[in-house]
């Protein structure tokens, strides 16, 4: 909260979606409850980010919107510079950032970038306009906007494509951005402009890495359908994903024992050649770089 009123830039509004918390926010958020910039609004009953996210976005008022999630902090020229970014042209639906990854304590432990593919760090050595069948191919490999707390997007394209989807527990941020890409393009700033916080009470930690397995390869496969690739993009994309079994299996192994034939079934419907890949992926890609995709 501290760090959005702090921002340069003045114009803004901050919408907290309290979700039925059971700790002490509530009483804590209320101590914001006369500043001018802010709106409270407490849920009866706990519902998920999802439902909280587009509830929040239909109490706003102005045409841009950010995800400020609770367990994030801003840079203060965080909303003026994405601002300026996704004001360029009107073809920029979605304009994001890089992202600092911290500790519980907010320590910063590094950033995104270097775990990003070859192919992103290429084209975006610098700030740089992204067309959206551009952004669609690098979500297929990973989610490149780091957090939902580093984007700032069109409120009218977010009420186009239906807002957030509740069919998703944990990947439903792949799947906004991936619907977001098919609409309009992005603009992407290096600097690193807000800050992710880590720590083991995490909605991806409670649910765990089946949940997010699953739900991944749902959307790429779906993803693939729409998105022209060559041979090698192909073949790459399956080793990838054989690559994700790879990890899941590896670091998560309780779950995986106990969700095996779940995440079994429903990753050979959508990629019969997975056992294959997985196969031939092993000694090629780094376990250890995608274990940071699923976990930054």
């Amino acid at each position: 909260m501290d760090s959005l009123l702090t921002q340069t830039y003045p114009d803004i509004e901050i919408i907290v979606v309290d979700d039925c918390s059971t700790d002490r926010s509530r009483e804590y958020l209320n101590t914001y409850k006369s500043h001018p910039k802010v709106s409270l609004f407490f849920l009866e009953s706990n519902n998920g980010y999802v439902h909280a996210s587009n509830y929040g976005v239909s109490k706003a008022n102005g045409e841009y919107i950010i995800f400020a999630e609770c367990d994030d902090f801003s840079e203060p020229d965080q909303i003026d510079s994405l601002y300026q970014a996704i004001t360029t042209n009107n073809n920029i639906g979605v304009a994001w950032s890089g992202s600092h990854l911290t500790d519980e304590t907010g320590n910063i432990i590094g950033t995104d970038f270097p775990i990003r593919s070859t192919a992103f760090q290429n084209y975006c050595r610098t700030d740089v306009q992204v067309p959206g069948w551009m952004v669609l191919k690098f979500m297929m490999h990973s989610n490149v906007v780091p957090n939902m707390s580093t984007a700032m997007f069109k409120k009218s394209l977010f009420t186009r494509i239906g807002g957030l989807s509740e069919k998703y527990k944990l990947s439903a941020d792949l799947d906004f951005w991936v619907r977001m890409a098919e609409v309009g393009d992005f603009y992407y700033l290096k600097k690193p402009l807000n800050n992710f916080r880590t720590h083991p009470d995490s909605v991806r930690n409670h649910l765990g890495t089946s949940v997010q397995l699953i739900e991944m390869i749902d959307i790429i496969s779906h993803l693939k359908k729409k998105v022209k690739r060559t041979l090698k993009e192909k073949i790459e994309l399956k080793m990838h994903l054989g690559n994700l079994w790879f990890y899941y299996a590896k670091n998560e192994f309780h779950s995986f024992y106990k969700t095996f034939v779940t995440v079994l079934t429903n990753t050979f419907r959508q990629e019969p050649l997975l056992l294959f890949f997985m196969l031939l992926s092993f000694p090629v890609l780094s376990v250890k770089k995608i274990g940071k995709l699923l976990n930054p």
